[in-house]
């Protein structure tokens, strides 16, 4: 409030900064060498994630999602994602796929606990252990998705199909 400066170390982050990973969760996550460092709104250290390999996408902590989700890429190209508790333990060994990018806010999923991947033949959906949950149809046009009451909807939009999954 009176505009003193906290903190100031930007010469180790190397402009490697995560935009934006601090909006509404207090955490400031940079990359440097072969992790990802997070630190808290007054520059502590509060962990850090070693990187299998590549770093595809980062789909970072929120203040209500406690899970980031990290898509790695092996060095034959081959995509593969897995979830990260808010401590940077992972949560299960990278599934092959990367996220799926439909309708449906990808945090409001990851809330609890489940990613939407496509390995480039099945879209699928993975619970917080690893696990195929639903292994979806998929539409040539366009998947859509939306969560509702513990209900995971699919929207086959080519064929204008909706499928209705429990997920709890």
């Amino acid at each position: 409030a009176s505009g003193n400066l906290l903190w100031n170390n930007a010469e180790s982050m190397g402009g490697n900064v995560i935009t934006g990973q601090h909006v509404d969760c207090g955490l400031i996550g940079y990359l440097q060498n072969e992790s990802i460092i997070f630190l808290n709104m007054d520059g502590n250290v509060e962990f850090e994630i070693p990187l299998v390999s590549a770093v595809v996408e980062f789909d970072g902590y929120t203040k209500d999602c406690p899970y980031a989700a990290i898509t790695y890429r092996n060095d034959k190209g081959t995509r593969f994602t897995t979830l990260y508790d808010r401590e940077g333990n992972m949560l299960y060994e990278p599934v092959k796929g990367e996220m799926y990018v439909g309708n449906e806010d990808s945090i409001k999923l990851r809330k609890e606990g489940y990613l939407i991947l496509d390995d480039e033949e099945n879209l699928k959906l993975v619970d917080i252990s690893g696990n195929v949950v639903i292994n979806f149809e998929r539409d040539k046009y366009r998947n859509d998705f939306a969560v509702a009451d513990n209900k995971l909807f699919q929207f086959c939009v080519g064929q204008k199909k909706i499928i209705i999954h429990d997920i709890q």
